[in-house]
């Protein structure tokens, strides 16, 4: 995954939230706790385990994400200048 941050410091939130096709909330990545995460240019490989927030194996189909984050208590819009 590639991503630039731009500020001062790091968000206080900063995570993606995984969901079933059907919508229902299967796990969260907490990027906030990757060591890697910092002000600039970010390059963070993340493998999942294909498991849910419980440690059980999810089943093999299609899961979509959300990323959130937020800085000085207000969300932060994404966006992408690959356009």
């Amino acid at each position: 995954m590639s991503f630039t941050l731009t500020g001062a410091s790091l968000p206080e939130i900063f995570k993606i939230d995984i969901y079933s096709s059907e919508g229902k909330w299967v796990h969260t990545i907490d990027l906030k706790q990757s060591n890697d995460l910092h002000i600039g240019n970010n390059q963070i490989e993340y493998l999942w385990d294909g498991t849910d927030y419980l440690g059980k194996k999810l089943s093999s189909g299609v899961y979509l994400y959300k990323v959130s984050t937020k800085y000085n208590f207000e969300s932060l819009e994404l966006r992408n200048d690959d356009f």
